[in-house]
C-alpha cells in the first residue's frame, strides 16, 4: 500500500539518520588536567593516564563491559559504541561543558571528566551528569605570612598635613604672643634689643618645656596667663586625639593584614572562580572579582599577588588548590582559611547524545562503587 510504504521509507530514512547521528566506532572521554583527578601528557601512552577520575571511568567501563581503546581508531575501524578512549587536551572544564551539551560534537567528546563540578547553572544549560562521587567545596586561600609592616613615618598617620603646620606654627607664636602681652601689662612697652631677643627666645624655651610638664612658665599678667591655660588645653585635647588616632591606626592595620574567618573576606579584595562569583554574593555576602581558573599559570600568579598583599584570598576548588600548593607552596607562605565552604560534587559529565542506558549503567556503578568502598580507596 502506498501510504504504508511511504511510512516504511520515513522509518527507515529517520533510522539511518540517528545511525548517522552517532558514532560507532567509540567515544572520547575528555581529561581536564587537574592533578589528582586527571594527570595526563597528550604525548605519552594513554596507559599511562591516572588519577580519581581516571581510575573511576576504567573501573565502571571494566565493570559494564565496555572496552578502552589505546587511541582514536582509524578511518577504517569500526567499534561498538561501548568502546571508548582517552584524550588529554588543553580545554578546561567550562570549554568541555559548552561541547558536551552542542549538537553534533559527540565525536568530539563523549565524555568530561577532572573535577567537572555538579551546579544548577551547568544543569540548566543542558549538562548531563553522573551520581555524584566526591564531596568538596570552595577553598580559600590566602597568605600565611601576617607580618605587618609600618612606616617610618606612621606616627604622622593621625593628623592630615595641614593639622600639624597648624600646629607648628601654634608653637612657634604662642611663646612669642605671650611675651609681647606680658611685657605690654607689666611695663606697658615692648623692649627692643638684643636682651628683648634672648627673653623671647627663653620665653619659647620654657613654653614647649611647659607642654611636657618639664617646666612652668611664670608669667604674671592676667592675659598672658589665659593664653597659657588656653594654650595647655589645646594641647591635651590634640594629644588626647592624636594619642587616639595613633591606637586606631594601627589597630585596624593590623587588623586587616590577617584573614581567619569568612567574615574577614567582606569588603576585602578578594578573587574567584567566575562560576562561583554569584553564589558568594549571594550566600556569603562576599563580592569576589571573577578570576578563571587555568591550572598552574592561574595558582603561581594568584600566589604572588597573595605574598604581595595585592589580593587578600582567592577561592576555588579546594582539592586542586591543596595539590598546587603542596607543588609550589615550599615555604608554607599559604594558607586555607577553615576547612571549606560552600559544598558541592563532583561528576562524570556525559554529552547530551549519550545514550541513556550507558548513563543509566555508570550511575549504577558509581553507587555500587561507594557502597563497596572503592572509592574511598
Amino acid at each position: 500500500r502506498p501510504m504504508g510504504s511511504l511510512h516504511s521509507l520515513t522509518l527507515c530514512f529517520g533510522l539511518w539518520l540517528l545511525a548517522c547521528s552517532k558514532p560507532t566506532s567509540g567515544f572520547p572521554v575528555c581529561l581536564v588536567t587537574n592533578p589528582g583527578f586527571a594527570d595526563c601528557d597528550p604525548t605519552a601512552n594513554t596507559s599511562t593516564y591516572k588519577g580519581y577520575d581516571v581510575d573511576l571511568v576504567r573501573w565502571a567501563a571494566e565493570e559494564i563491559g565496555w572496552k578502552e581503546m589505546p587511541g582514536p581508531p582509524g578511518p577504517n575501524d569500526t567499534h561498538p559504541l561501548d568502546s571508548f578512549y582517552f584524550v588529554c587536551g588543553t580545554r578546561r572544564v567550562a570549554a568541555t561543558v559548552d561541547i558536551l551539551i552542542s549538537n553534533n560534537t559527540f565525536n568530539v567528546c563523549g565524555i568530561g571528566a577532572g573535577a567537572f563540578t555538579i551546579s544548577k547553572a551547568r544543569i540548566d544549560i543542558g549538562a548531563r551528569f553522573s551520581y555524584p562521587y566526591f564531596r568538596t567545596g570552595l577553598g580559600i586561600m590566602a597568605s600565611g605570612s601576617q607580618q605587618v609592616t609600618y612606616s617610618p613615618w606612621a606616627f604622622l598617620k593621625p593628623f592630615h598635613y595641614s593639622i600639624w603646620v597648624a600646629m607648628l606654627l601654634t608653637v612657634l607664636f604662642v611663646p612669642g604672643l605671650v611675651w609681647l602681652v606680658e611685657n605690654l601689662v607689666r611695663n606697658g612697652s615692648v623692649p627692643c634689643g638684643l636682651n628683648s631677643l634672648h627673653e623671647w627666645r627663653h620665653a619659647s624655651y620654657t613654653t614647649i618645656l611647659s607642654v611636657f610638664n618639664l617646666d612652668v612658665l611664670a608669667v604674671l599678667s592676667l592675659p598672658a596667663q589665659i593664653i597659657i591655660i588656653t594654650f595647655l588645653f589645646l594641647n591635651l585635647v590634640m594629644v588626647s586625639t592624636y594619642t587616639a588616632n595613633l591606637a586606631a591606626a594601627l589597630t585596624n592595620q593590623a587588623a586587616q593584614s590577617g584573614i581567619n574567618s569568612v567574615s574577614d573576606l567582606r569588603a576585602r579584595n578578594v578573587a574567584a572562580h567566575a562560576l562561583y562569583v554569584e553564589r558568594l554574593r549571594k550566600n556569603d555576602f562576599i563580592s569576589a572579582s571573577p578570576l578563571t581558573w587555568n591550572g598552574s599559570q592561574t595558582f603561581l600568579e594568584v600566589s604572588d599577588k597573595l605574598n604581595k598583599g595585592q589580593l587578600d584570598a582567592y577561592i576555588f576548588d579546594k582539592p586542586i588548590l591543596e595539590w598546587w600548593m603542596g607543588y609550589y607552596d615550599k615555604d608554607c607562605s599559604l594558607k586555607f582559611v577553615g576547612d571549606y565552604i560552600e559544598p558541592f560534587d563532583y561528576g562524570i559529565s556525559f554529552h547530551k547524545d549519550m545514550p541513556q542506558r550507558m548513563v543509566d549503567d555508570f550511575n549504577k556503578q558509581v553507587l555500587v562503587a561507594q557502597s563497596s568502598k572503592v572509592l574511598s580507596n
